[in-house]
């Protein structure tokens, strides 16, 4: 069996075994995703490579809370939120710009949402064009049930990662965040 070599190169500290290198404790498969990193952290910034190693970097981190938060803000778990939000009821159409999903989507939500007991529909009195989409109590409880669980694993999660690293993860989300919503008004503008 080959012994790990380790060394130091471009003030990143690479390990080599016979098959894998890792460099500052990740893993990459090939000398080729090797060599994208030291471009990566070289005077110019690889973003092709940057974003394969994020995406490698999610995956890696798939399962438990960040799967159980991906769920929680897609689909169904999603119009909950969305319904708790709201004063009273919701119209479909406001539902799909929320989700920015299709109406035939947010339609199987509902109807699967309200098999489950979680929403009520029922035609507008004052406009019986418009149907509203309103919380049951049960809905409420069962998005206040996910929304707790959810919370609680995140929480452990960020108390796992220090206050640092949760702040600096803050301050980039927020960047990400402000970042989808300029390009979705420059699309909307488009």
């Amino acid at each position: 069996m080959h012994k790990p070599t380790s060394f130091n190169i471009f003030h990143n500290n690479f390990t080599l075994s016979s098959r894998f290198a890792h460099i500052d404790g990740v893993q990459y498969l090939t000398v080729l995703e090797m060599n994208a990193v030291r471009k990566e952290r070289s005077k110019n910034m690889d973003y092709d490579m940057a974003a394969a190693q994020l995406m490698r970097i999610f995956e890696e981190a798939r399962g438990g809370n960040f799967d159980m938060l991906y769920q929680h803000m897609k689909g169904e778990g999603f119009v909950l939120h969305i319904l708790s939000q709201t004063q009273g009821a919701a119209l479909p159409g406001q539902l799909c710009g929320a989700t920015q999903t299709s109406s035939a989507r947010v339609a199987a939500t509902l109807g699967s949402l309200e098999q489950k007991g979680y929403i009520t529909r029922e035609i507008d009195p004052e406009d019986r064009r418009r149907i509203l989409v309103r919380l049951t109590d049960e809905g409420r409880r069962t998005w206040e049930t996910m929304h707790s669980e959810v919370h609680g694993r995140l929480e452990d999660t960020l108390r796992a990662l220090g206050e640092t690293d949760t702040r600096e993860l803050l301050r980039l989300a927020a960047r990400l965040a402000e970042i989808k919503r300029s390009e979705r008004e420059d699309n909307l503008a488009a």
